[in-house]
């Protein structure tokens, strides 16, 4: 877009092009440096000054008209990007920078403006211009602000002696135009002709806006004199009166500008005139805790009697009841509480009074937790009632209350996503706490909660020592051993500590796995099989259907970790980990086997994928030179296999290559367990005549095998080509042979197991 050449040449061509660089570097928007972009802003303005002091010669019309197109789009994007600040990429900008970029989007679109004005450049440039010196404004920039109100009045000027003059959208612009002017007047040199421009926009009958009611009540509240504030709500109100506008928000409001004017009379010492307003705005919204915090101050300023003040708190208790339950309607907590505190002071310390003055000091409470964003005013009024009620330790049930709203406050907080506001509720209720068993429980329960706060702020040493859990005098929960092993988690030190004081239950199966699923994401493998293997290794009762497959979906993922790091060099620990993880799994495949309400399905999904990774676990073992684990392994892959119901032709010839390679397997350990090697013993010859008799028992099973293969290919006869079969026959042959060997010395390993046995017992 803003990468079109100008092929023109000349000062305006070169000044074009550098417009068109600033606009792409402005449109980037929040992927700059927020410095880089006002400078670039303010830079364009000075291209533009200077290209508007090269005149209008034949040439540079020429140029400005190849240009207008990429110019105007380049105004455009800029002007998009300062109106998407509900997106995340747009929130940070601040409004300074996004003044800087209007005010450059409107210069490139007056630019690429055409000369001959129609009525929709007149509406865009003028209304632009409007939102852009109102965005000034708001900033306090009044200089920028009347710049570009000035712009907007020479484009609402221009189309005068047009065709168009008489159009109802640029109608509607002046008149906004005029409004926003009497606002600038007035909070820059507080003029009193602003105030009658104000009037005369709202007696026009052609347009009336909510921006302009608007406009009046902030001209109010900025005034330095009370006389002109009045003045001004004064003309908001009756504008609002007038409008017709009886929804949306109008009455809100009317509301808000009636409780501004009740307070300027009530500092002035016009009662009568502010109970009027607050009478009037408790018509407009009778359920305005606002208003009824008004009224009390009212009645405590006139010196009103008990009686009169009880009733108006309870007026207030009724309307205000639904607004105590959704504390985020507060708007003015700190001023709610200061009328509350007034009622109080018409209350006696007294037993018969006790009701009144604790329900109000509750009410208290409530208005100041109900303020969504707590300023420093309403953390040192609740510390001040903490504080005073810890100090008189005689009123249990006012500090169980105080305890309950905080806490329950710090629990919205959380929903809400205000952890800062949260923990400080949290430590408030926890002050609360009383010296016995249910508070322990409470206080551990706190722990944990403001734990969880600190994590979500990321401030994990505070998380951490929230937890207390160094306190070894306390039997610390499984939640909070788990947020402790989290918090160390993510500062880096991967320990297990924490965790593998969890005791294995299947109530606790969740923590484990949320735990291996933090490793993971933080590419701990170590950390991720220290967890799932305090787990396989625990002693729960993993037979129980529920637990079963939770204990397969850990078993496969140590397996699979264990089998990746064959390779790692520390071989030999691996295999015979993976091996016990195999063992248990075939263990409870057994078990799923027996259970007639099993899922065949799923069941014959887990023993296909056990069978084949024990069958590659075997091959590695095979070729790392552990002869005796590879032997189990395959052994294992066997019995998997002879799970399956009817198991299909591919898997028996599967099952009898397994036996095959245990049988194999057996008789090469027999061989170097003779009595022909040099360090010939009895634990030698027990374990010689224990793989001979492994072997025996393979071979075995592998004709079994043989036999069912058979059957199930009743055309081809008997196995007398299969290579396994011959290489059987010879492995026999060996076995039996070492067999007779050894027949003699059978007498020999029984005296050594005796002695074993002797030995162990000593």
């Amino acid at each position: 877009m803003l990468g079109v050449s100008i092929a023109e040449s000349g000062p305006s061509a070169s000044l074009l092009k550098k417009l068109q660089s600033l606009g792409a570097a402005i449109a980037l928007g929040p992927h700059c440096d927020q410095n880089k972009i006002v400078g670039s802003c303010e830079e364009l303005q000075t291209v533009a000054n200077e290209l508007n002091k090269l005149g209008e010669d034949e040439n540079n019309s020429v140029v400005l008209t190849a240009a207008a197109d990429q110019l105007d789009d380049a105004g455009v994007q800029i002007w998009n990007a300062t109106v998407k600040r509900k997106t995340a990429e747009f929130a940070t900008l601040p409004t300074n920078v996004i003044c800087h970029m209007r005010s450059a989007a409107v210069t490139l679109l007056a630019i690429a403006a055409p000369k001959e004005m129609n009525e929709r450049v007149a509406i865009k440039l003028s209304g632009l211009s409007m939102k852009t010196g109102k965005c000034w404004l708001d900033l306090g920039d009044f200089k920028k602000a009347r710049e570009f109100y000035e712009l907007c009045s020479k484009h609402l000027e221009e189309p005068q002696a047009s065709s168009f003059a008489e159009s109802s959208e640029l109608s509607k612009l002046a008149m906004m135009f005029q409004a926003h002017m009497a606002e600038l007047e007035f909070l820059d040199s507080g003029s009193p002709v602003a105030f009658m421009t104000m009037r005369r926009v709202l007696e026009s009958t052609s347009f009336s806006s909510f921006s302009q009611r608007e406009i009046c009540f902030k001209c109010g509240r900025k005034a330095a004199k009370q006389s002109d504030a009045i003045q001004w709500c004064k003309l908001a109100i009756d504008a609002i009166d007038t409008s017709d506008a009886s929804a949306g928000k109008e009455p809100d409001l009317k509301a808000e500008v009636l409780w501004f004017l009740a307070n300027l009379y009530m500092d002035t010492g016009a009662l009568d005139t502010a109970k009027q307003a607050i009478d009037v705005g408790l018509q407009e919204s009778p359920n305005a805790l606002c208003g009824h915090y008004l009224r009390l101050k009212y009645l405590a300023q006139k010196g009103a009697e008990a009686k009169e003040l009880e009733t108006a708190f309870a007026l207030a208790v009724e309307k205000c009841n639904a607004s105590l339950k959704k504390s985020a309607q507060f708007k003015i907590a700190e001023s709610s509480a200061l009328g509350v505190e007034a009622a109080l002071a018409h209350f006696s310390d007294t037993p018969a009074e006790s009701d009144q003055r604790e329900t109000l000091r509750i009410l208290k409470m409530h208005v100041l937790l109900s303020a969504t964003d707590p300023a420093n005013a309403v953390t040192r009024e609740i510390d001040a009632i903490v504080e005073s009620v810890c100090e008189a330790n005689a009123q249990p049930a006012l500090a169980k209350t105080y305890r309950l709203i905080l806490w329950q406050s710090a629990d919205k907080a959380t929903q809400e996503g205000r952890w800062n506001d949260a923990i400080q509720w949290y430590m408030y209720s926890r002050r609360l706490l009383m010296d016995d068993p249910t508070d322990a429980k409470n206080a551990a329960i706190i722990r944990r909660k403001l734990a969880v706060c600190h994590l979500e702020l990321k401030a994990y040493h505070d998380a951490y020592d929230a937890l207390e859990i160094s306190d070894s005098t306390v039997e610390h929960s499984v939640e909070s051993q788990f947020i402790a092993f989290v918090a160390k988690m993510e500062l880096g030190d991967n320990i297990v500590e924490h965790l593998t004081k969890i005791s294995v239950t299947p109530a606790a199966i969740q923590y484990f796995i949320s735990a291996a699923q933090l490793a993971y994401s933080k590419g701990d493998k170590n950390t991720l099989k220290q967890v799932l293997k305090h787990v396989v290794m625990s002693p729960i009762n993993w037979s129980v259907n529920a637990n079963k497959a939770s204990l397969l979906a850990v078993l496969r993922c140590l397996i699979r970790l264990s089998a990746n790091n064959l390779d790692s060099g520390h071989t030999e620990a691996e295999l015979q980990d993976v091996l016990k993880y195999i063992q248990k799994a075939y263990t409870l495949l057994v078990d799923w086997r027996q259970d007639p309400a099993r899922d065949d399905a799923a069941f014959a999904a887990e023993m296909d994928w056990m069978y084949r990774t024990t069958w590659n676990v075997a091959l590695a073992a095979a070729s790392a030179g552990d002869t005796e684990t590879s032997c189990l392994l395959y052994d294992l892959t066997a019995e998997v296999i002879a799970l399956a119901q009817e198991p299909a032709l591919e898997l028996l010839q599967t099952q009898k290559v397994c036996f095959f390679a245990v049988t194999a397997g057996f008789l090469s350990l027999s061989r170097k367990s003779s009595l022909d090697a040099p360090a010939a013993s009895a634990s030698r010859a027990a374990d010689h005549s224990h793989h001979l008799s492994r072997a025996l028992k393979a071979l075995s099973a592998m004709r079994t095998v043989c036999t069912r293969i058979v059957a199930l290919q009743p055309g081809k006869g008997a196995l007398g080509d299969d290579p396994v079969v011959h290489q059987s026959v010879y492995l026999e042959f060996e076995i039996r042979v070492r067999e007779s060997m050894w027949t003699h010395v059978e007498n020999i390993i029984e005296v050594w197991r005796d002695a074993t046995s002797l030995d162990k017992r000593k």
